[in-house]
């Protein structure tokens, strides 16, 4: 089955709900997207299946940034979703208000209104499921300089609480955006690593309890340091963490790709993506928890040639809130 939708944004002149009003110009909020992205889409279905998608999304800068188009093209197992974005910015307001007009009725939907509140974007509106009005919430985060993501949430109870129905995470193309990081990130990490790690027990479950693990890494540089794979052998009380990590350097983008291999089953996990910026790393992916999708964050701190810290994070609810699951430290043997 092939759906086509186009998805149009228009400025409305009726004036927003306060809470969205803005106190500042927010006519160039969405420049960050102007270029060509690659995109991973998680969307729920059912009510409780979640199938996902892959392809791109090219945005065009339109009345010197006030007005902008965009070009989605996805496909999955369950078909391929292509569509246009078209977003207005109104002056009067110093809002934004998105609206979704399907190919099959070419019927516009109710506006979905709101501006940019400290880097990232909250568009609100109202639409009816099963025969009941709920709210829905699209939330855009700069995630850093060539990645952002959009959520898509309901709420069946006036906004209380919110159930994301749509994840999209933007990587940005080769030559779309300005470079940052480099070849040489992981340069500091070549050798042989004493490894202290603790690991919270269930993760998003309200879960306090950590175990802890001792052990060693070991990093090797592959291709000139350009990719490199990093042994790691932990044990504890709770059992043994044995794996490799992969990461491969894309030189175009100046980006960092870095996988996980489970030494028990084979495994590979999704990738995360990122890079140095300031001496910290910082990487994002998608992924399933307990068949729920969930966001992952990597953060590499407290960097030196012989020390490092290693932090990964889980988030259930399209980012807004963050579980630290994972910490550890590292100090060098050898290398």
């Amino acid at each position: 089955m092939r759906f086509r939708a186009i998805l149009l944004a228009f400025c409305i002149a009726a004036a927003p709900p306060a809470s969205h009003a803005a106190a500042r110009d927010g006519s160039h909020d969405f420049d960050y997207q102007f270029g060509v992205w690659n995109v991973s889409v998680s969307q729920l279905t059912g009510g409780s299946k979640w199938v996902t998608y892959a392809g791109t999304h090219s945005v065009t800068p339109l009345w010197n940034g006030r007005a902008n188009i965009g070009v989605l093209e996805i496909h999955g197992s369950q078909g391929s979703i292509e569509g246009l974005q078209l977003r207005l910015y109104d002056p009067s307001t110093r809002t934004w208000a998105l609206s979704f007009a399907s190919s099959t009725d070419g019927e516009l939907r109710r506006p979905s209104v709101g501006a940019f509140h400290d880097g990232a974007g909250d568009f609100r509106e109202t639409e009816t499921v099963d025969g009941k009005t709920v709210l829905v919430r699209s939330e855009s985060t700069v995630l850093f300089s060539a990645s952002y993501r959009d959520v898509i949430s309901r709420s069946s109870d006036n906004g209380k609480t919110w159930s994301p129905v749509w994840v999209a995470t933007y990587t940005k193309q080769p030559g779309s955006v300005a470079p940052s990081g480099g070849a040489h990130d992981f340069d500091f990490e070549f050798g042989a690593w004493t490894a202290h790690l603790k690991r919270l027990r269930h993760p998003l479950d309200g879960d306090t309890a950590w175990v802890a693990y001792d052990g060693r890494s070991l990093v090797h540089p592959l291709l000139r340091g350009r990719e490199n794979v990093g042994e790691l052998d932990v044990r504890g009380a709770a059992g043994a963490i044995q794996g490799l990590t992969i990461r491969t350097y894309d030189a175009p983008d100046r980006r960092w790709n870095v996988s996980w291999v489970n030494a028990g089953d084979g495994t590979v996990t999704n990738p995360m993506m990122g890079g140095f910026h300031n001496g910290e790393g910082l990487f994002f992916g998608n992924d399933t928890y307990k068949g729920k999708p969930i966001l992952v964050r990597f953060e590499f701190s407290n960097v030196t040639r012989r020390h490092f810290t290693f932090r990964q994070a889980f988030s259930g609810d399209g980012g807004k809130n963050w579980e630290t699951n994972w910490v550890a430290t590292f100090d060098k043997t050898s290398g």
